[in-house]
């Protein structure tokens, strides 16, 4: 993604107040999984479970960071009220880390340590400023809203469907919370800058649901969602978020004080 940094981000009332509002909306979601952990192992059959393992194990690792390098830019970009509904977000996605880590302890399955697609997706993120690293962000929230829906509708456990189903619908909040506030940063950046940015984001949100499909395909399988139908679910949800993510705005800075790296 490209790598663009502003020294200074005019806040307008309409941004501020939305910050606001999901500082609160955050707050007032906090401790509602508790109890949600399993409380037996789930009765599947020996190729679903060994499908669920491997793939829920991938993704497990994937939400399982600290969010440091996410926080800091925020810090240095934004208003209180986002930083700290940043920081609730964060704790909600290593919530969902320590409720894949009890689904796999019922099953005796360790933990991944290292896995090729969360170290790309570690150094994407990482390497560029706030705007870049929540785009990134956004491809692997998308498809992992559609690769729980997936599991909450396809596996044969009322105790999966509910973790799963929970974990689905927070995925689908955060994508609202990003759709709305997001774009108070992405409106900022000159013309040129912002369509590029517009036109690589739906390039690698494609790319991203092919290589999510393939990867997890015989838990999908196993959930009767081919990989072409996955990509597909990913590439609209995407879609139907792009309206929100890049609003055209009037009022643009020029391409001069923008530092492109």
């Amino acid at each position: 993604m490209l790598h663009i940094a502003s020294s200074e981000h005019p806040w307008t009332q309409s941004s501020a107040s939305a910050n606001k509002r999901w500082r609160q909306r955050f707050e007032a979601m906090r401790g509602r999984h508790r109890g949600l952990a399993l409380t037996r192992r789930p009765e599947l059959s020996p190729k679903a479970e060994s499908a669920l393992l491997r793939s829920v194990a991938v993704f497990q690792l994937g939400v399982s960071g600290d969010g440091v390098h996410l926080l800091a830019c925020a810090e240095r970009s934004a208003d209180d009220d986002y930083v700290r509904a940043t920081e609730l977000f964060i704790a909600e996605e290593q919530n969902h880390a320590a409720l894949l880590a009890q689904i796999l302890g019922v099953f005796d399955q360790p933990l991944l340590e290292r896995h090729w697609t969360h170290r790309v997706f570690r150094t994407l993120r990482r390497g560029s400023g706030l705007r870049n690293e929540l785009l990134v962000l956004l491809l692997a929230e998308i498809v992992g809203a559609k690769y729980y829906e997936a599991l909450r509708d396809g596996l044969d456990d009322a105790g999966l469907a509910r973790v799963f189903g929970a974990i689905a619908a927070d995925e689908e909040r955060h994508l609202d919370f990003h759709g709305e506030t997001l774009n108070q940063f992405l409106s900022e950046w000159p013309s040129p800058i912002f369509w590029t940015a517009r036109i690589t984001w739906n390039v690698a949100i494609r790319g991203a649901s092919v290589v999510a499909a393939i990867t997890h395909r015989h838990i999908l399988r196993e959930c009767g969602v081919s990989v072409r139908q996955f990509a597909t679910a990913c590439v609209s949800a995407a879609r139907e978020q792009e309206p929100r993510l890049f609003r055209h705005s009037t009022h643009r800075a020029p391409l001069a004080g923008w530092v492109v790296g």
